[in-house]
């Protein structure tokens, strides 16, 4: 599959979509076959709480694609390449067996979001909604043997900056 260039014009980026919000099941795509696997069941009681994916052409510090959380009132399915408003970004430091990684998230809106649409930046989300995603990457990773810790949360200049500084 070749995937769409990264930027679509200014602040809109092309996402692609991974793991739907209130899936227990963690896809991710895999250069090797160039389809997307099934990684990982969480456990029962245990969903994404948005959906989640990757910039396309981008490899972050861990060695992956930069990670997305693509805030959207509806499960977007695995495979779908999103044109999305980024508006901000989680820092993460990531730390597994004594080695510490950034594995930032940027923060993106779908183009076709209503209940998102007057969100400009990540000040404007509900904090409740930030914890909830925190809570959730802290449990997930704490389930893998590692732990995170939220550094800052910034907002789409900045995002767009490690964007850019990601491209491969």
């Amino acid at each position: 599959m070749k995937f769409p260039d990264p930027f679509v014009e200014n602040n809109i980026v092309n996402v692609v979509v991974e793991t739907p919000i209130s899936s227990r099941n963690k896809y991710v795509w895999d250069d090797k076959t160039e389809s997307f696997t099934l990684r990982k069941m969480l456990p029962e009681g245990l969903t994404f709480p948005c959906n989640f994916g990757f910039v396309p052409h981008t490899m972050a510090e861990d060695d992956a694609p930069l990670d997305v959380i693509v805030l959207h009132e509806e499960p977007i399915v695995t495979g779908i390449v999103a044109a999305c408003r980024v508006i901000g970004i989680i820092e993460v430091a990531q730390t597994k067996k004594n080695n510490t990684v950034r594995n930032d998230r940027i923060v993106a809106i779908p183009l076709a979001s209503q209940q998102y649409s007057n969100v400009a930046d990540t000040l404007d989300l509900d904090e409740q909604l930030l914890q909830k995603i925190n809570n959730f990457f802290s449990y997930y990773h704490k389930k893998e043997g590692s732990s995170q810790e939220v550094l800052a949360i910034n907002n789409s200049d900045v995002a767009l900056k490690a964007i850019r500084d990601s491209l491969q």
